[in-house]
């Protein structure tokens, strides 16, 4: 079975994109699993909107790369900013530090 590894960018204070609304994608969700259960390597979801409520409360991100950059972006959407995620626990996996100070850090649900 494939991982879907959710990989986003963020910055110092917890931006990960502008203030844009974005419908939710529960329609996506089963697509998703579906593509999951297929053989292949595994998949990758950029960025951050508003399927990841949905990819989340339906357990379907099976690891997390958040790239935390070393800037302040002001205004805009959070990290699980919709989402009830009192049940969602992460465990470090990996980090790494990038030359420009970057830091990946990857987690996985636990």
């Amino acid at each position: 079975m494939r991982k879907l590894i959710e990989s986003t960018l963020v910055s110092l204070d917890g931006g990960t994109e502008a203030p844009e609304r974005w419908p939710r994608f529960d329609a996506e969700a089963s697509a998703i699993a579906r593509l999951k259960e297929q053989p292949g390597k595994d998949l990758i979801k950029y960025g951050t909107s508003r399927l990841d409520d949905t990819l989340v409360k339906d357990h379907l991100i099976d690891e997390f790369r958040f790239w935390i950059m070393p800037v302040v972006a002001g205004p805009g959407q959070r990290l699980f900013e919709d989402e009830d995620t009192s049940g969602l626990h992460l465990s470090l996996t990996s980090q790494k530090r990038l030359q420009n100070g970057t830091v990946i850090l990857t987690y996985t649900p636990s």
